[in-house]
């Protein structure tokens, strides 16, 4: 399947999900939480795939919700096509029979880092930068 906001790829049983917003440090929108979700759901379900490892593109894992879109709901704007819905991510996270890995490359930060707790296994990089500003933007946790 091709997607919008993530790369795919397969290196022997190894499923590889990059996040690919780097102009935007893969900050979240609801496209990508669905694509992420649905790619999960085909390699749980596939005997081939042993792994998943789940990544960012460019110099950033995940700088969060991309809380550019917020103010659509606002406006009125139908919620299902603008804000991530991490509780159910989370709930199919933990479902994958298969284990996941948040290979975590750069800034970690808010929902981006919520995100890596349901993973089997966390790997920081040196250079990752991990913190949870939910209030320093005015915003609460998702979840977590």
């Amino acid at each position: 399947m091709s997607y919008e906001e993530i790369l795919t790829e397969v290196q022997g049983r190894v499923g590889i999900i990059t996040m690919n917003r780097p102009d935007k440090l893969n900050a979240m929108n609801a496209q990508m939480d669905y694509e992420i979700r649905d790619q999960i759901a085909d390699w749980n379900a596939d005997e081939s795939i042993g792994a998943i490892v789940w990544t960012g593109a460019g110099r950033g894992f995940c700088a969060g919700a991309d809380i550019s879109r917020f103010e659509a709901s606002v406006q009125g704007e139908n919620l299902d096509n603008v804000v991530p819905r991490p509780a159910q991510s989370w709930i199919d996270m933990i479902k994958t029979a298969k284990p996941v890995i948040a290979a975590i490359n750069g800034v970690s930060i808010g929902e981006g880092l919520t995100r890596t707790l349901p993973c089997d296994v966390r790997v920081a990089s040196d250079t990752a930068r991990l913190s949870f500003r939910f209030l320093r933007v005015g915003l609460t946790p998702e979840v977590a």
